[in-house]
């Protein structure tokens, strides 16, 4: 898969007990339609972008973070 698609929705969280999100809060969580197939959603935060700064439609790309203890985290950044 090529990792891009399109933010699909959104919302803001502000209360997870997730102990790698706790310090970021609050945060957006988005619905990620991939370009391979619009049907295939997957729910994201999007480092680097405004809470409250997502837009419905923004084109993105997968990235991994290192969470430690050899996890990898898919996380989408907005491009264009």
């Amino acid at each position: 898969m090529s990792g891009r698609g399109t933010i699909h929705s959104y919302h803001i969280m502000h209360d997870v007990r997730i102990r790698v999100f706790q310090d970021q809060q609050p945060f957006n969580i988005s619905s990620i339609s991939l370009e391979e197939d619009p049907g295939i959603i997957m729910l994201t935060n999007l480092p680097g972008t405004a809470v409250g700064g997502v837009e419905i439609g923004a084109k993105v790309q997968v990235e991994f973070e290192d969470i430690g203890d050899g996890r990898k985290l898919p996380q989408f950044r907005v491009v264009g």
